[in-house]
């Protein structure tokens, strides 16, 4: 069986403890102290008294899950999937609204103070319904479909999905009976099934050989069926442009682009975005993705997209509207001298941050810089960065697009 924790450390067996939560981590586990250690148990709240299962113990803290609940914590309530706490997708559907809303604000503001700044500049987070995720990656494993379960690669069957887009959730289980009628099944080879919610339908990219077996034309709501193998993408069909609206622009995207998880919360970051930065006449967008930005700030302004995806480079480059470039920001971040031959900088960088473009950003004469990121740690570094080159934070927006997760979008204003 896989250890139920990614944590390097000793996997423990059969130790039960009665323990008290303390407080809410950084990443939405409980807290509480045993014997002079930490212990984090998933799905907990401040005030729940549980017996708890030791599951590792690393030299600053241990691990475990919840085997009862005692006495439960003010504010715990009963989740709204019935596969939560099984299902890794979710963390915090235990939390009554207003101490979930709280929680994500306070990782706004520590976000903010752990990069020097001040926590007034961070405003009232914009929250979002559920059911509104218009992307999936799901696992197929053993005859199962879905996801993995916390900190796991054992996979949870599911029947109901709580964020996903009515439609998504709909189409994820047409999929399932398709699967399942395969000849083969349960021995498939099929690993993964990754949807993207486009205009007018869903995009999906599976990847296994059984996946060329199956007969999906039958199913409306996919406009594209593609194939991965290895390195190698196939498509199988597609009954008509895959294509999203941004700005002025439809751009037709590939197979398995970044598309911001919600589409209501792509809307709201946009209008963020754009209004950061709306005096600027000449404006540079870096992460560019699919140029989600890029193509509502050509409206007012001059834009160059930076983006090291090829196919996200060249469905940009079709529409003709803005200038693109094929970088990789990561290993070849753009220096200084180029970065001051702009009025303003957008940049939305992947989870891992933008240490070393940061860095030149630091050291530019731009006055201002709109950061969206999806991940407090390391936009705490990034801004500490900014900020040691004289920047200041104007202005932070926290989103919750990732609804019942411990996932946070927040959008930055940086001025100099």
């Amino acid at each position: 069986m896989d250890a139920p924790y990614n944590i390097e450390g000793n996997v423990v067996q059969d130790i039960i403890i009665t323990l008290k939560i303390d407080k809410l981590a950084g990443l939405g586990d409980g807290v509480g102290s045993h014997d002079g250690a930490k212990v984090f148990v998933p799905y907990t709240i401040a005030g729940d008294v549980i017996r708890a299962r030791i599951k590792k113990e690393t030299a600053d803290a241990t691990y475990a899950s919840i085997e009862s609940i005692i006495t439960p914590g003010q504010g715990r309530i009963e989740p709204v999937c019935f596969h939560f706490g099984k299902c890794g997708g979710c963390s915090l559907q235990h939390l009554e609204h207003r101490l979930y809303k709280e929680f994500k604000q306070q990782m706004a503001s520590e976000a903010v103070r752990k990069a020097s700044y001040d926590t007034n500049m961070v405003a009232s987070m914009i929250t979002l319904p559920a059911a509104t995720r218009r992307r999936a990656e799901l696992k197929v494993k053993g005859g199962k479909i879905g996801y993995f379960s916390e900190r796991s690669h054992q996979l949870v069957d599911i029947l109901e999905c709580k964020v996903l887009e009515p439609e998504l959730f709909a189409l994820v289980m047409q999929l399932k009976d398709k699967i399942r009628k395969l000849p083969t099944f349960p021995n498939i080879n099929i690993s993964t099934i990754k949807i993207n919610g486009v205009d007018d339908g869903y995009d999906v990219v599976m990847e296994g050989e059984d996946s060329f077996k199956l007969e999906l034309r039958d199913l409306p709501l996919i406009k594209r069926f593609s194939i991965r193998k290895s390195a190698d993408l196939q498509t199988v069909f597609q009954t008509s442009d895959v294509t999203i609206k941004l700005g002025d622009a439809i751009i037709e995207i590939p197979p398995g682009a970044f598309l911001q998880a919600s589409r209501e919360a792509q809307a709201i970051m946009t209008d963020l975005v754009t209004s950061a930065v709306k005096d600027a006449s000449k404006v540079l967008d870096l992460f560019a993705g699919i140029g989600t930005y890029s193509f509502p700030l050509s409206k007012n302004a001059e834009v160059t997209a930076m983006e090291g995806d090829a196919g996200m480079v060249a469905a940009m480059q079709k529409s003709g509207k803005i200038k693109t470039e094929e970088r990789d920001l990561f290993y070849n971040p753009l220096p200084t001298e180029k970065l001051n031959e702009y009025d303003a900088v957008a940049i939305n960088p992947p989870r891992a941050g933008a240490k070393a473009q940061c860095e030149q950003l630091a050291s530019s004469d731009i006055a201002k810089i709109v950061m969206v990121s999806c991940n407090p740690a390391t936009f705490t570094r990034d801004a500490r960065i900014l900020k040691e080159g004289g920047y200041n934070l104007t202005k932070l927006t926290p989103i919750d697009q990732f609804v019942y997760s411990s996932h946070l979008e927040m959008v930055a204003e940086f001025s100099k």
